[in-house]
This record gives structure tokens, C-alpha cells and sequence, in this order.
């Protein structure tokens, strides 16, 4: 923090300046020997008239006893805290105080207070744009660790598990550079070479999503003893599964604004150059997170595409005839059919069906 003191009006010199930034105190008068030297042309200025008293979070003037106290806002003041840009009557002199925070670093999400010696990762920063709002930081000790904790995942330190699946673990990774939190999924090693050319190919597509409401995923690696592994953002307010165990059937005011930007992905999963289809939307699916209106939105993030088709990319499907991928209770019936799977060549990219989505997250919007 930087305070800097400029003479705007008086007999002195206009435009005389001085700054302080260590902390402890600084006298101000006519004195010789001051730390700021005030003209004494103004009689009304004493030798010693005011302090400021700094340390690393504030800034105090503090008046010294003489006949004229300093005056802000046409009131005498003993002793107040130091604002910006407040403007500061000494005798006839009058000064201006500039407070010059440094910027404000990262904070931890467990605990909200700083994290030293970390900067905020910069939208301005082309190679971060696209993490810069997606960012989680932490200190260290606040992350909790379980028998996992100290596997090393490339540059990425784990301290614990955070679930699983049919394909896969789920950890949470640490990297220590810059104290930020990512999820790390793993792919189980008994799955075989299909279950691992199935991972693969879902950080692959994940890595060519950019949507807002998709989990941003920023690469992946392959173990030494060749577990293949993917790193992406991690999203800290739970999932939608757990949200309606929890509270039972959202209200309409609350599910709409969850259902209308899963609507706006699916349009997006659509779109040319690379239709995607998900093929197991469902609500553990669908991470949550608080938006940042500061009023505890929940805004959807839609995640695992490990069952994910990108037609154009993967030429030959994984799925075979008869063959069961996703979730039985959150499928839709096949066209023409009672069996409550997914086909296993999904329907390619349709105009019909894109434009049918955004009719429906359009209706959901105006209602919102």
C-alpha cells in the first residue's frame, strides 16, 4: 500500500508531492527535518502539525496538538482513518491523499482469506483468457488429504479422492506454483484397451469444448506406470444430484435458470465443424458453481463426456449393436422402440433438432 500527498492549494509550493510506504509514522509540518515539509508561508501550519501512521492494511492521519487541527470535509478531525482521494485542509494549505492499494491477490476457497505471493491469474493474459473466471485457489494446509494424498500427477500434487466411476477415479489435484485446485480423472487400468481408447478419446473432445456451462479441461498425460489421466477446472459447489437429494424438486424460479443454459450447451454440442452427442446426460452430470452476480446463482456446468460421439473426429463408433452406454433411468426410448437405450449410431447433426433446442431454451428464458 502506497499514500501519496499532494499540495493542491496554498502558499506553498502547488503541486509539491510526497509518498510513504513503509510502515510506521510520518510527521508533517513546517519543520525542517519533517518527513513532509509543508511551506511556512502559511501561518496557520505548525511545526509539527499531523502524522500518518501506515502498516500493511491501513492508513491513520493523526493530528499532533497544535491550535488548528486538520479539517476534512470542513471538520476537524484527532485522528481518522485515511480513504482515497480525500481531500485534507491544513491551515490554509489544503492536500490531496491518494491510497494506492496493491492488488489484491487470490483468495482460498475454503478459508476467503489472501494467498501470499500468488498473483490472480489475468483475463489480459492470452494464455490464461480461457481459466481466468474458471480459477480455484487454495492454501495448501486448508485442503483436507486422505491416503492418496502425495501422488504426483505430472506437476499436479494430490490430496485426495473425490469419487469414481465405471471409467475412472476422480482426484483432487494441487499445483503448488500457483496455489490453484484442479480435478484430476484417472482411467482404470482393468478397463482395457477399449475402456482406454474410450478415455482417450473423451479428452480429446473435452479439449476442443469452449462453452461457459461445459467443465473447461486443460490437457492431460500418461503415467509412468501408464495410467492416462486428464486435468481439468474444479468445480466447487457439488453437483445437481446431490442438490435434489438434498432439497427435493427445485422450484421453478431455481430450476429455470439451471435448465436454460444446459439447453444452450446442447445447441452448442450441436453446431458445426464437430456435432457432439453426450449420451449420458443426467443430474450427477451437471456440476454447480456460484455465478458471480454476488447474489448465490448456481450456474450448471455440464461434465464427463466419456461416453461422448464427436462425429468427424472418431470415425469408427465404440458402441456395437446392442450394445448399453449411459445411465437406463435418465435415457430416452428409441425411436419406434420400448428399449430405453441410446442407439449405438446416434442420430448425426440435424438443423431440425438444434433449432428445436433453442426454441425451448428461448421459451426458458423469457420466463426466467
Amino acid at each position: 500500500m502506497r499514500l501519496l500527498v499532494t499540495v493542491v492549494r496554498g502558499p506553498g509550493n502547488v503541486d509539491q508531492k510526497a509518498e510513504f510506504s513503509q510502515p510506521g509514522r510520518s510527521v508533517s509540518g513546517c519543520d525542517r527535518g519533517v518527513h513532509f515539509q509543508l511551506s511556512a508561508a502559511d501561518p496557520y501550519v505548525s511545526g509539527r502539525h499531523f502524522q500518518i501512521e501506515m502498516d500493511a492494511h491501513q492508513c491513520f492521519l493523526q493530528d499532533l496538538g497544535g491550535p488548528n487541527k486538520p479539517r476534512i470535509d470542513g471538520r476537524p478531525v484527532s485522528r481518522c482513518e485515511i480513504q482515497d482521494q480525500v481531500a485534507v485542509q491544513v491551515g490554509t494549505t489544503r492536500l490531496r491523499f491518494e491510497l494506492i492499494r496493491a492488488a489484491a491477490g487470490p483468495r482460498c476457497y475454503q478459508c476467503s482469506k489472501p494467498i501470499e505471493g500468488v498473483s490472480t491469474v489475468s483475463a489480459n493474459d492470452l494464455k490464461e483468457a480461457e481459466t481466468a473466471d474458471r480459477a480455484v485457489y487454495a492454501h495448501s494446509e486448508c485442503l483436507t488429504r486422505d491416503d492418496h494424498f502425495g501422488r504426483e500427477f505430472g506437476e499436479y500434487l494430490c490430496y485426495r479422492r473425490l469419487g469414481g466411476g465405471g471409467f475412472g477415479g476422480g482426484f483432487l489435484g494441487y499445483e503448488t506454483r500457483t496455489a490453484r485446485v484442479w480435478a484430476i480423472k484417472t482411467a482404470l487400468q482393468s478397463q482395457g484397451p477399449d475402456g482406454l481408447h474410450r478415455f482417450r478419446r473423451k479428452a480429446m473432445i473435452l479439449q476442443t469444448l469452449r462453452h461457459p456451462n461445459i467443465v473447461h479441461c486443460i490437457g492431460s498425460g500418461v503415467q509412468p506406470d501408464g495410467t492416462t489421466y486428464l486435468v481439468s477446472e474444479f468445480v466447487t459447489g457439488g453437483d445437481l444430484h446431490t442438490l435434489l437429494h438434498e432439497k427435493g424438486a427445485l422450484p421453478l424460479d431455481r430450476a429455470l435458470p439451471l435448465m436454460a443454459p444446459l439447453l444452450d450447451v446442447l445447441v452448442y454440442l450441436q453446431a458445426p465443424p464437430r456435432p457432439t452427442t453426450h449420451r449420458d446426460i443426467k443430474p450427477a452430470n451437471v456440476l454447480l458453481t456460484l455465478g458471480r452476480d454476488g447474489r448465490g446463482t448456481l450456474v450448471p456446468k455440464l461434465a464427463d463426456f466419456g461416453l461422448a460421439k464427436a462425429f468427424g473426429v472418431i470415425a469408427t463408433p465404440v458402441t456395437q449393436p446392442e450394445q448399453i452406454f449411459g445411465t437406463i433411468k435418465y435415457m430416452a426410448p428409441a425411436p419406434g422402440t420400448t428399449r430405453a437405450f441410446i442407439p449405438a449410431r446416434p442420430e448425426p447433426f440435424s438443423f431440425r433438432s438444434t433449432a428445436r433446442i433453442l426454441q425451448a431454451s428461448q421459451r426458458l428464458r423469457r420466463l426466467i
